[in-house]
């Protein structure tokens, strides 16, 4: 599992517009708001955003998939 850093931030239209795509190096780029800390919105270098509803247990994130929680392979920053 590779633990990834997360970008904390208020998330408003404007500040996930200002987010670029990364590129295939990079891979993923992961953020999670500052209000609703449950919420983690993620950006795959096809372009493709997500956002998902998960739950932090011992600095581990779980991601709600089907009513279950699988873990992500993302790190707190």
């Amino acid at each position: 599992m590779i633990n990834m850093p997360v970008t904390v931030f208020k998330f408003t239209q404007a500040a996930l517009n200002k987010i670029k795509v990364p590129t295939k190096e990079e891979k993923i780029i992961q953020c999670r708001d500052k209000k609703e800390r449950n919420l983690l919105f993620t950006i795959s270098y096809t372009g493709f955003r997500r956002l998902y509803l998960v739950i932090n247990i011992n600095g581990l994130y779980y991601i709600n998939k089907n009513r279950r929680f699988a873990r992500s392979n993302c790190s707190r920053s």
